[in-house]
């Protein structure tokens, strides 16, 4: 059998690195309330099993041997974790580990490798200092005892910094939230109580990596279930629903909106409070070929608001102007009323018509003046004609690199947020599932650089019908991981993923340069210094592996993960004991 640990930028790749080269000796560190992982990959000669719990496992195939992780720290303050990685097939068909699974034993083919994350807790109270991090895997058949076949011991220094907790990030991350997608994978009924037990978790793991905007659904549709069934090869039912009911009674229309606040109070209370973003209101995706037109002639939009006409015992979409001015004003009464309005960003996803977009701002400004709007920026034009009129501006990061400077000082001068996203594209960096684990960490600290506020992503539970077997989804357009950093687990439970870890790692050591920063200005080109090979933002505004004179990822940033954790080594130790 192999046994090869890596640190916590390793992806084993079936196929791909079957046999890798010989890793370095693995050295750990973190600060205090912080993690550090790293992983093991275990490949037999033979079927067998893989075991990271207490418990029997023989395998379904018959008798074979079992090899059984288990981690231990010399500071018993400290806690280590062993996870199993699932694997997911790549838009290649290259089975790529993500998923941590929530089960203590997994089948291992012959010769294939099974990577485990190896994963050290430092909590905020742990003494700093060295300590060791032990590693042993045994082996057994049957009922025979088990036998150490190797042990791994690895360094791991604690900084005396105690990292802020999520609730504190200054870093504004915005992952949109899918939650019709999350019933469907979880068989319940859309918004039942069922529903919210699962959803829960969902949040939770949000609230854990430093989510701070809750997302609701004001319509029916908004993005026309991403026009997902113009793909024939994989239809997936991508629709989300609106959270508010809308009945009509004796001719005058009442709104419930229970099902959209015990949302934003689910959040709320896990410490997503920051932003309270609507969508369904403007730039809506709409498809009026295929049916996916307006339901209301007269809106400038596609708006569509499903109600149940009581009088007649059916449901309804409103169809005039004054029936959808009169729904986004109680809207707005509502958040009023409640004193939530200050949160309230009315969200249009990549609008590509300036004069259409201009018409449906001004209808809703007449209808609701005290919103705040927020724009997903995909063409140029609109950072130029909207970027010092609405609130919070969200332009991907090829135009972020083009107006870095306007940009860097809206950031410092307006009252509102300038974020940057990334999505299908660019090809780098990014965070699909064929994305190094260090690009994400390029991506935060390339926000640093800029000067913003954080990060926006379109997804984290946007899978595509059977996420766990099949992730790809419209490639090459949409490369695998282009959906989501999270998985349905069976159990009614979110199952995180590699790069869930990754994208933590980056808000984290976004938070470490900002604290570090204001103590020794120097630090920010040290560690630009570290990771950047282009120091120029111009560079990243065009990333494609195809364009003609477009600088490649080794142009631009580092391609070693010892840049990385040399990065982050320099932050800790410039903090340690503030």
């Amino acid at each position: 059998m192999e046994l090869k640990m890596y640190d916590g930028y390793y992806v084993y790749r079936s196929g791909v690195d079957e046999y890798p080269s010989d890793p370095q000796p693995v050295s750990l560190f973190a600060g205090k309330n912080d993690e550090a992982f790293c992983n093991l990959l275990v490949r037999a000669d033979d079927r067998a099993t893989l075991s990271v719990g207490e418990n029997a496992a023989f395998s379904k195939y018959g008798m074979y041997e079992n090899f059984r992780v288990s981690a231990v720290c010399s500071n018993p303050q400290i806690s280590v974790s062993c996870k199993i990685v699932g694997k997911v097939p790549d838009d290649a068909g290259v089975n790529t580990s993500d998923i941590i699974l929530n089960q203590d034993y997994i089948e291992m083919e012959r010769y294939t490798g099974q990577q485990v994350m190896i994963l050290t807790s430092v909590p905020a109270e742990a003494d700093a200092g060295d300590c060791t991090v032990t590693v042993n895997v045994y082996r057994h058949i049957g009922f025979a005892p088990e036998t150490l076949v190797q042990s791994f011991e690895m360094p791991l220094h604690v900084y005396d910094y105690t990292v802020p907790e999520t609730k504190d990030y200054r870093f504004h991350l915005d992952l949109w939230q899918h939650n019709s997608n999350i019933a469907r994978k979880h068989d319940v009924m859309l918004y039942s109580d069922e529903h919210f037990a699962v959803i829960e978790s969902y949040v939770k793991s949000l609230a854990a990596v430093g989510q701070k905007a809750v997302t609701v659904i004001a319509s029916e549709i908004p993005w026309s279930g991403q026009r997902s069934y113009k793909v024939s090869n994989y239809p997936s039912d991508l629709y989300e629903y609106n959270m508010i009911r809308v009945t009509r009674k004796n001719g005058v229309f009442e709104y419930d909106y229970s099902v959209m606040q015990r949302y934003i109070d689910l959040c709320f209370a896990n410490g997503i409070d920051r932003e309270i973003e609507v969508f369904g209101l403007i730039n809506i995706w709409d498809d009026a070929q295929l049916g996916f037109g307006k339901a209301c002639t007269e809106d400038p939009d596609a708006v569509r608001i499903r109600y149940y006409d009581a009088d007649e015992g059916i449901y309804r979409y409103m169809d005039s102007n004054e029936q959808l001015a009169g729904y986004v004003k109680s809207l707005e009464q509502y958040f009023i009323s409640t004193n939530q309005i200050q949160y309230v960003q009315i969200v249009a996803d990549e609008p590509d018509n300036v004069e259409k977009y201009r018409k449906s701002l001004n209808r809703l400004k007449e209808a609701a003046p005290a919103f705040f709007y927020k724009v997903a920026i995909n063409h140029i034009e609109f950072i130029e004609e909207f970027g010092d009129s609405i609130s919070d501006i969200v332009p991907t990061i090829n135009f972020v690199a083009d107006k870095a400077e306007y940009l860097s000082k809206r950031a410092k001068t307006s009252k509102g947020r300038t974020l940057l996203y990334v999505c299908c594209g660019p090809d780098y960096p990014n965070t699909f599932l064929q994305s190094p684990a260090y690009e994400i960490e390029v991506i935060g600290y390339f926000i640093y650089k800029i000067g913003l506020d954080g990060f926006l992503r379109w997804n984290y539970t946007v899978w595509p019908e059977n996420p766990r077997e099949r992730l790809s989804f419209r490639a090459p357009g949409w490369k695998a991981g282009d959906t989501n950093f999270v998985y349905p687990g069976h159990n009614g439970k979110v199952l995180l993923s590699l790069r869930w870890y990754y994208l933590k790692r980056a808000i984290v050591n976004y938070e470490l340069l900002s604290r570090a920063a204001e103590m020794d200005s120097k630090i920010a080109d040290q560690i630009y210094d570290t990771v950047f090979v282009e120091k120029d933002p111009a560079a990243f505004k065009t990333t494609t592996r195809t364009a003609i004179g477009c600088k490649q990822p080794e142009e631009l940033y580092a391609q070693s993960p010892e840049n990385y954790l040399n990065a982050r080594k320099m932050l800790l130790e410039a903090l340690e004991g503030k």
